[in-house]
């Protein structure tokens, strides 16, 4: 079930041409009232790749797509 999900948001990710971690962060940050997102890294890399994670912006029509995947039963 939850793999499944997983799944389907990497798909997303993969054709909106981001890694699944900068979907998460970015879907994160999009989030009212959430506050800071700090993942932990063990690369520079990874360090960067979250970076730009925060800089992205889903437009509505994504977001829909993303909580869609989300809700899902």
């Amino acid at each position: 079930y939850d793999m499944a999900r997983i799944k389907r948001l990497a798909l997303l990710a993969k054709a909106w041409n981001i890694t699944l971690n900068q979907l998460v962060i970015a879907y994160m940050l999009s989030l009212p009232g959430m506050g800071p997102v700090i993942p932990s890294v063990s690369t520079v890399s990874q360090l960067e790749s979250n970076a730009r994670g925060g800089r992205i912006s889903f437009s509505q029509k994504e977001l829909l797509k993303i909580e869609e995947i989300m809700t899902e039963k």
